[in-house]
């Protein structure tokens, strides 16, 4: 899967989904150590894939993008 980003970067689509996985089981471990429910870790995988739908993986730290779509997903589903 070709992103829009990856097609507007130098980075290539393989770098791409091991940056976007290592987001989401960045998540996954911080909500699992947080205790927080499956349902808001999930949102915020949504809004880390969303987030990086529209702007470039290389202009932003993956870490720090999935730790603030964590904390607004607590917000959202209010855990």
């Amino acid at each position: 899967v070709l992103t829009a980003q990856s097609a507007h970067s130098d980075m290539k689509v393989e770098e791409d989904a091991i940056k976007r996985k290592d987001g989401c089981d960045f998540m996954f471990g911080m909500g699992h150590q947080l205790r927080l429910p499956w349902r808001t870790i999930a949102t915020a995988c949504v809004f880390f894939h969303r987030f990086f739908a529209r702007q470039l993986l290389v202009e932003y730290n993956h870490r720090f993008v999935a730790a603030a779509s964590l904390f607004l997903a607590a917000k959202v589903e209010d855990t």
